[in-house]
């Protein structure tokens, strides 16, 4: 529930690893949690994790963490800062935004 580009850590040999586990949840966790458990970084938070409501610690599965993997991607590779909240915010969770690749980007 917190994947983010300061979590991702490059190794001496160009491995990618992921860390900074200390959000980390196994399925049979997720029933147990409340509102206020529910933690991490808006910028790269999926939507399910921000409604509120029981209903939607009955929705939270691995898909949170490809959204999060995704906003992270899209950050990385466009070069742009994503939005925190507002409009932008908005639609970046609806699938609904524009960018075109950094021309500063290293290939």
């Amino acid at each position: 529930m917190d994947i983010k580009p300061s979590n991702y850590f490059v190794k001496s040999d160009g491995t990618v690893k992921l860390g900074d586990f200390g959000m980390a949840l196994s399925q049979t966790q997720i029933p147990n949690l409340r509102d206020d458990d529910v933690e991490g970084d808006s910028i790269y938070m999926a939507p399910e994790l921000l409604r509120s409501g029981i209903s939607k610690v009955e929705k939270i599965t691995y898909k949170a963490d490809i959204f999060s993997l995704g906003a992270s991607l899209l950050e990385l590779a466009s070069g742009m800062n994503l939005p925190q909240n507002g409009m932008a915010w908005q639609k970046l969770r609806e699938g609904d935004i524009k960018f075109s690749p950094s021309a500063n980007r290293s290939e």
